[in-house]
């Protein structure tokens, strides 16, 4: 068993193995955001895809929750090890109770939980609640260090923002 698709696809793997039967699929990071920022949160997706980052099913659209959406993310949530939210043009998924509920979720089981600001984010203060605000952030505004990179560190590592 090797590595090389990523910790959690090697997990799946020996799970696989002990069971005898295919596991259901581990996933590094759920994205969480709001229906303006779909072009930039696909780019990213697609990042991550490549440094075999394994996203949750395209993330959670918080202008689009659906119930079934949502029953499926309940029964596989176990399964992700980390939370991105993002920071887009307007207002922040985590303005739906959902989603709140989610990032307190992540924070309660210490896992990862990484605030991303696009490049579309308004220049002005963020409106961050506290409790992302004292995470830090990754910042796709700021061109050192690269955000990309950071990002990657906070979802294998759990250590990205600053």
């Amino acid at each position: 068993m090797t590595f090389d698709g990523g910790a959690y696809s090697a997990l799946q793997g020996i799970e696989s193995g002990v069971r005898g039967i295919l596991a259901s699929p581990f996933f590094d990071v759920l994205l969480c955001y709001s229906n303006d920022d779909v072009p930039e949160v696909r780019q990213i997706e697609a990042q991550l895809t490549t440094s075999n980052i394994h996203p949750w099913k395209g993330g959670l659209n918080s202008s689009l929750l659906q119930l079934s959406v949502l029953r499926d993310l309940d029964r596989q949530l176990d399964r992700i090890w980390s939370l991105a939210v993002i920071v887009g043009r307007n207002s922040g998924p985590w303005e739906q109770d959902i989603i709140a509920d989610l990032i307190l979720e992540f924070r309660e089981k210490h896992r990862p939980v990484i605030p991303v600001v696009l490049p579309t984010a308004p220049n002005n203060e963020l409106n961050l609640p506290v409790y992302l605000r004292r995470l830090g952030r990754v910042d796709f505004r700021l061109p050192d260090p690269p955000a990309f990179d950071r990002l990657l560190s906070g979802i294998t590592e759990g250590s990205a923002v600053g």
